[in-house]
């Protein structure tokens, strides 16, 4: 196997809302770790999962507002009333960008090394 490689789930296997769930994601994952455990390299091998945003799946609380969004359209956590007035109108507030986003899961997983870690 090369040095690095990076795998990306087919659409239907990512974890995105509207086309994909969370299971599908966890299939592709166990599937390809099971895969990569039967090989002879995995002794030597670490896999690395990150996430993108994944629509919140995987962050039980809400992050903070930082920053007021100036959408009413994409923003449905606040009250639209106010939209379109000077007040919703915060000083260097971005359309659709409220803050932090949701926190993502990074999991590594390798063998269980006997001794010290290479």
């Amino acid at each position: 196997m090369p040095a690095v490689s990076v795998l990306k789930a087919p659409a239907n296997e990512d974890g995105h809302a509207g086309y994909s769930s969370p299971l599908d994601e966890q299939r592709f994952i166990v599937e390809t770790i099971n895969r990569l455990q039967q090989t002879p390299d995995w002794k030597d091998t670490a896999v690395v999962i990150s996430h993108d945003d994944s629509d919140g799946w995987y962050d039980h609380q809400m992050s903070p507002i930082v920053s007021q969004s100036n959408d009413s359209a994409h923003d449905g956590l606040t009250d639209t009333s106010t939209y379109g007035t000077k007040a919703s109108r915060i000083a260097g507030g971005y359309q659709d960008r409220c803050g932090y986003g949701p926190r993502l899961p990074l999991v590594v997983v390798f063998p269980k090394c006997e001794g010290q870690l290479r």
